[in-house]
């Protein structure tokens, strides 16, 4: 697995905020939350049991959960991780183990990731938009597309440290579908990319 995305904030990680049972409501498919450090899970969640312990305490987006008004605390919602390399490129990335792409947006298919935009770089192209022109923390981020995981929704925090609203980082309903496609890979049928579609699989 790649260097995960990194937080900017050099605090103590008893910093973040769980969702409370009040906001499940409010997380959508596209939203990006936090998937704390491993001790950090509340005692009894259900996590998947092929989460990597690198995945911890790192952010990840949504890829599909329920509709507002079946969500609740302990539902399970489909999540991807999202990593930034070390503050690098997926392309600088790929170019330090020797292998060499012809654009970053090439390197990060091959690698099996989508840029999300950042917001120090607001009007970079080929990236996925979050709404209201948010933009994530690092200098670089990207979801992996090719892998997702399932945790209960109460294992995860607002991104930004409990400073955020649990859905102000949210990716734009274009690059929802365009993520959710993505994970899905060339397979299909009624329901793809949606939460019954996925379940039915």
């Amino acid at each position: 697995m790649p260097a995960l995305h990194k937080s900017t904030v050099a605090a103590n990680m008893t910093n973040f905020r769980l969702v409370a049972p009040a906001e499940a409501h409010r997380v959508l498919a596209g939203t990006i939350m936090f998937l704390p450090p491993k001790d950090k899970i509340p005692k009894g969640a259900w996590t998947d049991p092929e989460l990597l312990d690198g995945a911890f305490n790192h952010p990840v987006a949504i890829v599909s959960c329920p509709q507002p008004k079946e969500m609740q605390h302990t539902t399970h919602v489909e999540i991807a991780i999202m990593t930034s390399f070390h503050g690098s490129t997926v392309k600088a990335h790929l170019a330090a183990k020797g292998i060499h792409t012809a654009s970053g947006t090439l390197a990060a298919e091959r690698s099996g990731h989508l840029r999300v935009v950042t917001a120090s770089k607001p009007y970079a192209k080929d990236v996925l938009k979050l709404r209201d022109g948010m933009g994530m923390k690092r200098d670089s981020c990207y979801v992996g597309i090719r892998r997702t995981y399932a945790v209960e929704l109460k294992v995860l925090a607002r991104y930004g440290f409990g400073r955020e609203e649990v859905d102000g980082y949210r990716l734009t309903a274009f690059c929802v579908g365009e993520v959710g496609g993505e994970c899905e890979g060339e397979g299909g049928g009624e329901g793809e990319g949606t939460w019954e579609g996925r379940r039915r699989r």
